[in-house]
């Protein structure tokens, strides 16, 4: 479960997010969900291209709403 510090970031992220299509990934590799999440970086995208330019988040975010890519791990 995701913990907001912010009401006001969580209803931006869910106003983005169903805000038009999406696409799913099915993941099929052992440790795959970590792979991904290892790719996509920290979710505020300036982090992530300050970290490496080549995370996925830093490559198409523009800010931490609008980050690119929403990826999150269950245990």
């Amino acid at each position: 479960m995701i913990f907001y510090q912010s009401e006001v970031l969580y209803k931006e992220d869910i106003s983005h997010m169903t805000s038009g299509m999406s696409l799913i990934l099915a993941l099929y590799r052992e440790n795959a969900v970590k792979k991904l999440l290892d790719l996509l970086g920290p979710e505020d995208s300036k982090q992530a291209k300050q970290l490496d330019p080549f995370l996925w988040r830093g490559m198409y975010g523009t800010s931490i709403t609008h980050n690119g890519f929403y990826g999150e791990y269950y245990i």
